[in-house]
C-alpha cells in the first residue's frame, strides 16, 4: 500500500510539473506575442501605471523562469514552490479585482481570455491548490532515525 500511494504522489507530481510547464510557457509567450495590449493592461490600473513597461517584460520572464525551474529534476523542488506562490498572487489578484474593482480589464491570452473572471477565479484556485500539494509531496523527507532507550542503537 506506501508503495502504490508513493507511486501514486510521484506520478500526480509528474503531472502537475507537466501541467505548470505547459500553463507557464503559454501564458508567458501569449504575454510576449501581445505585448503591447499586455503594457496597456497595466497602464489602465492606477496602482501599476508608473511601472507598466516593467512589469509588461518582468512577469513573462519570470513565468518562463519557473517553467525552466520545473523542466529540470535538480531545480523542480523550487519550480513547484516558486509556481505556488506565483499562483497564489495571480489567485489574489483576481479575488480582490473581483471584490473591489468596478472595471475588470483582462490581460490574458488565448483560451484563458475566453473565461469570466468568476472561472478564472476558479482555475487559478484549482492550479493554486494543485502546485502546494505538488510542494508539500515533492518535499524531501526529513532525516528521522529512532533509538532505542536501553540500547541507544537505531531502531
Amino acid at each position: 500500500m506506501d508503495r502504490l500511494n508513493k507511486y501514486g504522489k510521484t506520478v500526480f507530481i509528474e503531472l502537475a510539473t507537466a501541467t505548470l510547464i505547459f500553463l507557464f510557457v503559454y501564458t508567458a509567450s501569449s504575454k510576449f506575442l501581445h505585448l503591447p495590449a499586455f503594457k496597456s493592461f497595466f497602464t489602465k490600473q492606477y496602482l501599476f501605471k508608473p511601472h507598466a513597461a516593467t512589469l509588461a517584460i518582468a512577469i513573462p520572464l519570470i513565468e518562463m523562469a519557473v517553467a525552466a525551474l520545473l523542466f529540470f529534476p535538480a531545480s523542480r523542488q523550487a519550480g513547484i514552490f516558486s509556481a505556488a506562490v506565483l499562483m497564489t498572487i495571480f489567485t489574489l489578484y483576481i479575488a480582490v479585482m473581483l471584490a473591489f474593482a468596478s472595471a475588470l480589464p483582462c490581460s490574458c491570452g488565448g483560451v484563458i481570455q475566453t473565461l469570466s473572471w468568476k472561472w478564472h477565479l476558479a482555475l487559478n484556485v484549482s492550479i493554486t491548490v494543485v502546485s502546494w500539494l505538488a510542494f508539500a509531496w515533492c518535499a524531501p523527507p526529513k532525516n528521522f532515525i529512532a533509538i532505542n532507550r536501553s540500547s541507544r542503537k537505531p531502531v
